[in-house]
């Protein structure tokens, strides 16, 4: 399947090089410098985008976080992700997450950033993992446990049911219930299927 991306950017220079960018990577792009022509292009066809690479802080009437609120108005069943392109990061990324972007990418990226960002909203890239960051102060036994935690729990909340979700883990039910019981999420998860 091809990606359109709808980017939107005050700045000819970014609209330029993130379009540039895009394209060599085999995404389509269709650019817009003001609020107003992203939503008449994304109203003429909202099932034609992707992506919405959208500027927060847009030299115009209205701001990237408003013309996101119009679109999700206006189409309530069009989920389109949306990131914010942003020299302000520190200041809005909290507040745009809130409001529903998928993810926020800090002025000036590079083109490395700007592929990652874009690749994980299409699922090419695996979601970060903010855990293998973080200073780990249990042992290796602990957080080796804690990985089979948040695995077991992707599977569940991906299923509909603990048989789908042993499929999705490639183990038997009899291993999933295991490590229910071996990580502590058996008095959580409840259902038990015959």
């Amino acid at each position: 399947m091809n990606h359109h991306i709808l980017i939107v950017d005050d700045d000819p220079k970014i609209l330029s090089l993130t379009g540039t960018i895009l394209k060599s990577n085999g995404y389509e792009v269709t650019s817009a410098r003001a609020p107003e022509e992203a939503i008449a292009l994304f109203k003429a066809s909202p099932d034609k985008f992707s992506l919405i690479l959208l500027d927060w802080k847009l030299r115009a009437a209205l701001d990237g976080d408003v013309v996101m609120q119009v679109i999700h108005h206006m189409f309530p069943s069009n989920k389109i992700p949306v990131i914010f392109v942003t020299a302000h990061t520190s200041i809005s990324s909290k507040y745009l997450m809130r409001l529903g972007a998928f993810d926020t990418l800090s002025k000036p990226f590079t083109a490395e950033k700007l592929l990652d960002a874009v690749e994980r909203v299409f699922g090419k890239k695996p979601e970060e993992n903010p855990h293998k960051y973080s200073a780990p102060f249990e042992s290796p036994r602990e957080l080796k446990k804690q990985e089979l935690a948040r695995k077991i729990m992707n599977a569940i909340t991906a299923s509909k049911s603990l048989k789908e979700a042993s499929q999705r883990l490639n183990c038997s039910r009899m291993t999933l219930y295991r490590w229910l019981e071996k990580t502590g999420l058996h008095s959580f998860v409840i259902e038990k299927e015959p």
